[in-house]
């Protein structure tokens, strides 16, 4: 007591007071280690679990947009869209690309989900601007994705602008597709924008596919030359939409390949004169 009378009296013992806060230091500093590195982890383990949910909501965003693009080019047309959406027909799941598969001739990636967490094979897969391609075989915890740009893989599109429908095939080139069998008669332009038609019964339609880079005719061929690139980001894409369809369809399920490519059956391309190609 005598010595708080003092110390609040009179200024004797600030340098006694100042030379025990200097002695301390160390201790508070050392005692706060623990915590300061817990609250440096919980908020590195906070941003990046932040960071993940707002790319889980781009990419759901951007997959909406890709149906809202193609709604909106068809309203522009003064097209009925009855029972159409610009929302996306189905449920989405998000899943990380963890490799490329060692094909050379092919063009597929691994995902690492499987059917531990409902991926099925045939279920489409997209990036936040387009068509990726299509699960093929699944793992418990893994999957392979069969890329639009693989030799083996054929999707059925609409020109956007006027509905008109075609094949798009895989090159192996992952910046090069091509429309084939599409006679010289067809009105197909240079900038055409290429979405999923729905046909086959897989792919919702509706999401974009490709865009037209070229449009040739060849002497003495009965079709154009039609070159097209991916709108999905083949090569750089690592996040990636899973599309679970919403109501499963009751046609027929159409043909595959042993690696699940969907391949037309021989009458299926049929020209508008209706004579096969």
């Amino acid at each position: 007591m005598a010595m708080m009378a003092v110390d609040h009296q009179t200024r004797w013992l600030e340098a006694f007071r100042s030379a025990v806060v200097t002695a301390t230091a160390p201790v508070f500093v050392v005692t706060d280690l623990p915590y300061a590195a817990t609250e440096s982890l919980m908020g590195h383990v906070r941003l990046r679990q932040d960071n993940l949910n707002l790319h889980k909501q781009l990419l759901q965003l951007s997959v909406e947009a890709q149906r809202a693009r193609a709604l909106s080019e068809e309203n522009a047309r003064l097209r009925a869209l009855l029972g159409s959406s610009a929302r996306v027909e189905g449920e989405l799941a998000f899943a990380e690309v963890v490799g490329v598969a060692p094909d050379p001739l092919g063009r597929s990636l691994i995902l690492g989900k499987g059917d531990a967490q409902g991926v099925y094979q045939g279920q489409p897969v997209l990036d936040s601007d387009g068509l990726m391609g299509q699960v093929v075989e699944v793992g418990r915890y893994s999957s392979r994705v069969l890329l639009i740009t693989d030799p083996m893989h054929i999707t059925p599109v609409l020109v956007n602008r006027n509905d008109y429908r075609a094949m798009l095939y895989g090159t192996g080139d992952a910046a090069l597709l091509e429309l084939r069998h599409v006679p010289e008669t067809a009105d197909v332009q240079e900038g055409d924008l290429l979405v999923t038609s729905g046909l086959d019964g897989r792919f919702p339609p509706g999401y974009p596919v490709a865009t037209v880079s070229s449009v040739r005719r060849l002497p003495g061929e009965p079709f154009l030359d039609i070159r097209a690139r991916p709108a999905a980001q083949l090569e750089r894409s690592r996040h990636l939409v899973l599309v679970t369809r919403s109501a499963p369809t009751d046609a027929a399920p159409p043909a595959f390949e042993a690696d699940g490519a969907w391949l037309p059956e021989p009458d299926a391309i049929v020209e508008p004169d209706g004579s096969a190609p």
